[in-house]
């Protein structure tokens, strides 16, 4: 079975999960295969991970590279991007050359993929209010690299000074201002502005109260499935979720408390996968505009 250790995680492929591989394009797991190109790997699904130091193993089987656009929805966005730049080179050999020119970053993609195998298999616990910590400091970590992906694309350098010196220098009070502008500038449009659907598994009434309790419940749109939100507005629904619930403070009219959200884990469940499809998704957009 093909393999590839990272610090107490075994990263494996599996013949039982092969029918969940369809993204893999030949990146299946070596032991001298990148930490970025695990993360990219694990994301797609159909994978196995043994956690060592917890004695205890669990599979991914989910692709999170969802493409929310209705017209193509049945087909991944590694899919298409694969589909797209065939006759460009979107192969495994391309793949390990841009990891490879990355790979002075190897330390900060090892806590990602850490921050992402820990909330899978938090998931795979049903633990899901403590996969989503896990998922927002992937976030976080992920969005260290937005100011320097931010500089490569513009070309006015007396905005992207003041932008930038903003971002470090007010105590982070404008750095998800800041995530969220870079990430509409990063995604397609056509991607920014398709819905996606929150559906919950169990506790539906009690779960669409908390939402309709979050500032971005003006953006929500009732569907036949449930409740919907458009693609640009999901960063927003994370961010709110932590700053609603997990920063709870006694006395605060707008926290979250856990009278209100009386099962944490049934509302973070349905949080964490859409949470997950939009960290692929701006993962995979900053990887191709490396390459």
């Amino acid at each position: 079975m093909s393999s590839k250790d990272v610090k107490h995680f075994v990263y494996k492929e599996s013949e039982q999960l092969k029918s969940f591989n369809k993204d893999r394009y030949n990146l299946t797991f070596s032991q001298v295969s990148s930490v970025e190109q695990c993360l990219l790997r694990v994301l797609t699904g159909g994978v196995s991970i043994e956690n060592r130091n917890a004695n205890y193993e669990f599979s991914v089987i989910d692709n999170y590279f969802y493409n929310p656009i209705k017209d193509v929805s049945d087909k991944t966005l590694m899919y298409l991007w694969h589909d797209m730049f065939s006759d460009e080179g979107f192969s495994k050999k391309k793949l390990n050359e841009c990891f490879h020119r990355n790979r002075s970053n190897s330390g900060f993609y090892v806590n990602v993929l850490l921050e992402i195998t820990n909330a899978l298999q938090s998931k795979s616990q049903s633990r899901d209010t403590q996969a989503f910590l896990y998922i927002y400091r992937a976030f976080e970590h992920i969005a260290y690299s937005f100011p320097l992906m931010y500089l490569q694309n513009e070309v006015s350098y007396s905005k992207t000074y003041d932008t930038l010196k903003k971002y470090f220098s007010d105590g982070g009070n404008s750095e998800l201002a800041f995530c969220k502008q870079f990430i509409e500038k990063l995604l397609d449009s056509s991607l920014l502005d398709s819905t996606i659907n929150i559906e919950f598994e169990r506790n539906t009434v009690e779960n669409v109260k908390v939402l309709n309790l979050l500032k971005v419940s003006n953006k929500f749109v009732p569907s036949t499935y449930g409740t919907s939100i458009k693609y640009r507005d999901v960063w927003d629904l994370v961010v709110e979720c932590r700053n609603r619930y997990f920063h709870h403070l006694s006395g605060m009219s707008n926290s979250i408390s856990s009278e209100i959200m009386i099962d944490s884990d049934s509302f973070f469940r349905t949080i964490n996968t859409i949470a997950l499809q939009l960290f692929s998704t701006i993962y995979l957009y900053l990887l191709l505009n490396r390459m």
